[in-house]
């Protein structure tokens, strides 16, 4: 004779393990819900930031189902109250669901992975994911095609599966009064309509989505790359200072060739014209804009040599040498974007480089600076209006140029358009410097 007390009954309700994984993916996937819409209505710079966003969560959804489903197979659920019909719907949209919230996730992964334009993955704006393996390679735009045609409709789809699984619930807690829902949301009473749980899922639901379509545009909800330290504002020159820019040309590989630059070394002058020393409280940043959104960024990191006299004009030389990887733009996740071939290409051109060997004087204390910019492997000629005001050991320089990030090839591909980020940037540059 079989012993009935030796056969494991079927859980009440699920466990603590399984029900806060079911509200917590729940919570993010309705989430998403809200950041869609908030990502096709965005532009620009907020549109960037969404997305980012947008795939934290999709990853974060795919690492908990993961969970969700190794969790399910080592504990048995709680039996389903219902017809035998109800149970087979139930189940298949139980399955359903878990496919589809593996699909989703992804397929968007490998869209990620096999988009023309390289923007690096990092979860939040900080921990880095890598792209999914193997999608490279000949086949790479269509793994791309297939991924975003599964990615769109499986998003209908799971749209009526949520839909199907929220009436299925109700109807089980307002007609059939069967008390399934308390499986997953202990202490609900069946068929109370003022039962405080059922009010804290609507109210969980209704946040959820509102939180996803209102979120912050970037200039609230960027992540900023930290500042130089004692950094003021930089003010925007007086009209009267000109700015020459040079026109887009072929890029000067010997940059002597375009410009009157002297073999005569820091060094060789050292004793004739002052070294300055670059200070705290320097910065050099760039404004710009997108989709008529403003950008405001900078460089963390810049060094140089400087031996400048307002006395010996004829013989000061500058040299200033910014490090690419250092760039940041107001958006953790944009700046590793700029970094990359497409923009900076850090990897590969460590700095950036100004000199200059050519002074003017343009009024009191004003000066005209010319000689060349490189970045990356182009060098291009440019004029540098700025002031000086030098007290004893100590001087303040702050000067303005206007450059085209195109014909420095910053920004390639889909984002050498100039239609929402302009050609221009405007260039600002602030020196507090103390003689040697």
């Amino acid at each position: 004779m079989t012993d009935d007390a030796s056969i494991p009954s079927s859980p009440t309700r699920y466990s603590t393990v399984a029900i806060t994984l079911h509200w917590l993916i729940a919570a993010l996937l309705i989430f998403e819900v809200g950041l869609g819409l908030r990502m096709e209505a965005a532009h620009g710079a907020d549109k960037f930031t969404v997305f980012q966003l947008h795939k934290s969560i999709g990853i974060t959804i795919l690492l908990l189902v993961a969970i969700r489903l190794l969790w399910r197979f080592f504990r048995t659920p709680p039996k389903i109250t219902a017809k035998p019909w109800e149970r087979v719907l139930a189940h298949a949209v139980h399955a359903l669901f878990y496919l589809l919230l593996l699909a989703l996730p992804l397929s968007g992964w490998i869209i990620v992975s096999t988009s023309r334009i390289v923007v690096p993955t990092l979860l939040y704006g900080v921990i880095p994911w890598p792209h999914f393996p193997g999608v490279d390679g000949a086949a790479k735009a269509a793994w791309h095609d297939v991924a975003e045609f599964i990615h769109v409709n499986l998003v209908t789809v799971i749209y009526a599966l949520f839909a199907l699984h929220i009436a299925g619930a109700l109807k089980h807690h307002f007609i059939d009064r069967d008390g399934d829902i308390a499986k997953m949301a202990p202490g609900t009473r069946a068929g109370a309509w003022a039962d405080p749980r059922m009010i804290a899922i609507l109210a969980g639901v209704l946040l959820a989505i509102g939180l996803g379509r209102g979120w912050p545009s970037t200039g609230a909800a960027r992540t900023a790359a930290p500042p130089v330290a004692e950094t003021p504002a930089l003010p925007t020159p007086e009209p009267s200072q000109p700015v020459v820019v040079a026109p887009p040309t072929v890029p000067i590989e010997n940059a002597s060739e375009a410009v009157d630059v002297t073999t005569n070394s820091i060094a060789a002058v050292e004793q004739e014209v002052p070294v300055w020393t670059i200070a705290r409280g320097s910065a050099l940043a760039f404004h710009t804009s997108w989709s008529g959104e403003a950008i405001d960024g900078g460089f963390n990191s810049f060094d140089g040599d400087i031996a400048f006299d307002p006395e010996q004009l004829d013989r000061s030389r500058v040299e200033i040498r910014i490090g690419t990887a250092s760039v940041f733009s107001g958006d953790g996740q944009r700046d590793e974007t700029l970094k990359s071939d497409d923009w900076f290409s850090a990897g590969s051109f460590a700095n950036a480089t100004f000199k200059a060997s050519r002074f003017r004087k343009t009024g009191t204390d004003r000066y005209v600076a010319s000689g060349t910019l490189r970045i990356k492997s182009v060098t291009l000629p440019i004029s540098l209006p700025f002031t000086l005001k030098i007290t004893g050991k100590k001087a303040e320089m702050q000067g303005t140029a206007t450059i085209d990030r195109t014909a420095y090839q910053i920004g390639k591909g889909d984002y050498a358009a100039t239609d929402e980020i302009p050609a221009a940037v405007k260039v600002v540059v602030k020196i507090n410097a103390t003689r040697k």
